[in-house]
């Protein structure tokens, strides 16, 4: 009888970030001396990402190999039930999303290497933000 290999388990990384960036609204709501805010906030959402791609990488979380075409899906855990809307904060993600390219973690933010999926978990304390990323199947 031929033996068979085992099937290789699906690739997942996964990387928990702290808190949940800003909205749509409130991005487009900085005023004459904007561009200052929007860069610190983008400064601040890189180093969250960053950190936590190196935990993840410490934990195991994620194998160190970029993912050439994935699933990129964002579960944002709001510290309430409010009611949210999905697109006001996929703006939100170009705050973090190139920290996981410039790590190497994604081959590339585009539309040919990368699918969005953003969605809201279950209400945490405090809020934090999931990233999860699979490779993408070419159908």
């Amino acid at each position: 009888m031929a033996s068979r290999t085992p099937r290789p388990a699906p690739r997942v990384a996964v990387f928990a970030l702290p808190g949940i960036p800003p909205g749509q609204n409130r991005l487009t709501r900085v005023g004459r001396q904007g561009w200052r805010q929007a860069a610190g906030w983008k400064r601040t959402w890189d180093q969250r990402a960053a950190g936590a791609i190196a935990a993840a990488r410490a934990a195991g979380a994620w194998d160190g190999w970029p993912f050439p075409q994935a699933v990129v899906r964002v579960v944002y855990h709001f510290p309430d039930r409010r009611r949210r809307d999905p697109d006001n904060y996929t703006a939100a993600l170009k705050l973090f999303l190139d920290a996981f390219v410039t790590a190497g973690v994604l081959l590339d933010d585009s539309f040919a290497h990368v699918t969005l999926i953003v969605e809201a978990g279950l209400p945490a304390r405090p809020a934090w933000t999931e990233v999860r990323i699979t490779p993408r199947e070419e159908a």
